[in-house]
């Protein structure tokens, strides 16, 4: 799947691989790291590590969220509503 960088997706189906899961909130960094937010924090995943098995997940712009970027690092936050 292509993602567009510093948007918010909310993933609708699993990749092959499974380690990326329906349910699960993720973007890709300008850096081309591949960022994922689950239920026990998440974690990243390296521009090389990422396999077509790796990306073969179904995810839509989840609106309500955002990515913020800072000097030194990204988050992603809730949007108030």
């Amino acid at each position: 799947m292509e993602l567009r960088k510093l948007k918010p997706y909310r993933v609708t189906k699993g990749n092959t691989d499974g380690n990326i899961i329906s349910g699960v909130l993720i973007w890709q960094s300008e850096n081309g790291m591949l960022n994922i937010c689950d239920k026990y924090g998440g974690g990243f995943l390296n521009g090389d590590e990422l396999t077509p098995e790796m990306m073969d997940f179904e995810a839509d712009i989840d609106n309500d969220y955002e990515i913020v970027v800072t000097s030194r690092s990204e988050q992603i936050i809730k949007r108030s509503k």
